[in-house]
């Protein structure tokens, strides 16, 4: 009988350790960092972000994925929650498709969808100005990620063909960092 007290008495004591444990590895913490690289992919909205959408988002509209890179930071393999201060100010954001051929076009069809949507984690929302590709306000804070996504929603006449985009993030400073996407076949839904 004491035995049996003494083993459970073990296993409940192990039990509150883990649970300390697990609690102290997730922290948060404040950072000063620049971005320092990003990494694009296109996703079909219709299945991948289907919750993000609303009347202006149609289900099937093309949406680029933006992973943003810290200096210093692996983000996948963190137990920590970081809240960035940037160190240089996100000013816009420029993405240009390219064709087949390797014409170049500047889209303005781009719009904000979503930022950084995981639930209870915060969110950046951002506008841009009349040329379609610069902020309103610059961005010089983003809490806990790294994600950006931007539904493809044609003002006239939409793209068709295969086409990659190029997507740049300008900063205050005048840097600018940029990536390409894979190759897609946009088909005109009509």
């Amino acid at each position: 009988m004491i035995r049996a007290f003494l083993k459970l008495k073990t296993l409940w004591l192990s039990v509150v350790v883990l649970l300390l444990l697990s609690v102290d590895c997730i922290r948060e913490e404040d950072v000063t960092a620049p971005v320092t690289g990003i990494e694009i992919m296109l996703r079909n909205n219709s299945t991948e972000f289907p919750k993000y959408c609303d009347d202006t988002c149609p289900s099937d509209a093309l949406v680029i994925m933006m992973l943003l890179y810290w200096e210093g930071y692996d983000m996948m393999n963190d137990e920590t929650w970081y809240s960035f201060n940037l160190t240089d100010a996100m000013t816009g954001i420029r993405i240009t498709a390219v064709d087949v051929k390797g014409n170049k076009t500047v889209m303005k069809d781009f719009q904000c969808l979503a930022t950084l949507p995981r639930p209870m984690i915060g969110v950046i929302d951002f506008e841009f100005d009349e040329s379609g590709e610069r902020f309103t306000q610059p961005i010089r804070y983003v809490p806990y990620g790294e994600d950006f996504y931007l539904a493809y929603i044609p003002d006239g006449e939409p793209l068709t063909g295969i086409y990659r985009f190029e997507v740049m993030l300008m900063f205050e400073s005048g840097r600018a960092l940029v990536a390409m996407s894979d190759s897609i076949n946009l088909v005109n839904p009509s």
